[in-house]
């Protein structure tokens, strides 16, 4: 098994100028395998020029175009046990998206730590999130480092538990065959695996908030250390945190602060030059 890839969701033939950027920042950075997963019709030959002038090669995982409709079926994707088996020749994989920029090579250094996702901490109050500067549970997929075994055992897991629930005449029932195979299954809550099963919301959410939650043994690091992998949502008070330090990466620069995010876009626009 290898260690790490990067992989990167794209659904467009021809990236926007910040997308373009972020590519080759990935690409510029990150020496390790690369691979873009897309629909099966798109025509990815601006993708393969960039990574020829980069000196790099870049590999591709295809899927069925209706998983690249909208956020919802992208969702599903994620949240599919075929997906991670896509990857399964590597122990994790770096989620990077094109809206995100990675400003140092952590990658190796944060595998290390053995955490089964990490990503940008969010907030309370996340749509209006300068009014609230406490964390909330969970993290944000657009950059994010998961687990492909983890991943796998947690599907498995809720695929098991869903045709139990099938075969139950009750939740009395359910409930009480849950409690009997909880500690074989590491589960802890049930409310939260109940809700695990045919999940179909923000894929983010169910492995940053539910699967830790519900099992004891997926494990995602306290917003205070997320921090230093990426910001996402008010990144100058992360800064400030952080003793005035970038993270390994950051998602949605474009859209939370960008008058933060300028200077040091500028600084990376001159070097790519």
């Amino acid at each position: 098994m290898q260690f790490v890839s990067v992989i990167i969701p794209v659904y467009k033939e021809t990236p926007d100028s910040d997308e373009t950027l972020s590519f080759n920042q990935c690409l510029k950075l990150l020496n390790y395998p690369v691979i873009l997963f897309c629909s099966e019709s798109l025509n990815v030959d601006y993708y393969k020029s960039v990574a020829d002038k980069n000196g790099r090669k870049i590999l591709f995982e295809r899927f069925p175009d209706n998983y690249f409709e909208n956020i919802s079926s992208y969702n599903k994707l994620l949240l599919s046990d075929f997906f991670y088996k896509r990857f399964s020749d590597y122990k994790y994989i770096l989620l990077y998206q094109l809206d995100a920029l990675v400003f140092k090579d952590k990658l190796k250094y944060w595998c290390e730590f053995n955490y089964d996702f990490i990503g940008a901490p969010i907030f309370e109050n996340w749509t209006d999130p300068q009014k609230t500067f406490k964390f909330m549970n969970g993290q944000n997929g657009g950059f994010c480092l998961r687990n492909v075994q983890s991943a796998l055992i947690v599907l498995r897991r809720i695929n098991m538990f869903d045709k139990i629930r099938r075969m139950c005449a009750s939740n009395y029932l359910f409930t009480q065959i849950v409690r009997v195979l909880s500690p074989f299954y590491s589960v802890t809550n049930i409310t939260l695996l109940n809700a695990m099963i045919n999940y179909n919301r923000n894929e983010d959410c169910f492995w940053s908030m539910l699967a830790p939650g519900a099992f004891r043994d997926f494990i995602v690091p306290r917003p205070e250390i997320a921090m230093k992998f990426s910001f996402e949502v008010n990144p100058s008070y992360l800064y400030k945190m952080n003793d005035n330090k970038l993270p390994f990466g950051c998602h949605a620069w474009g859209v939370y602060e960008p008058e933060f995010w300028e200077p040091i876009l500028e600084k990376i626009s001159v070097t790519s030059q």
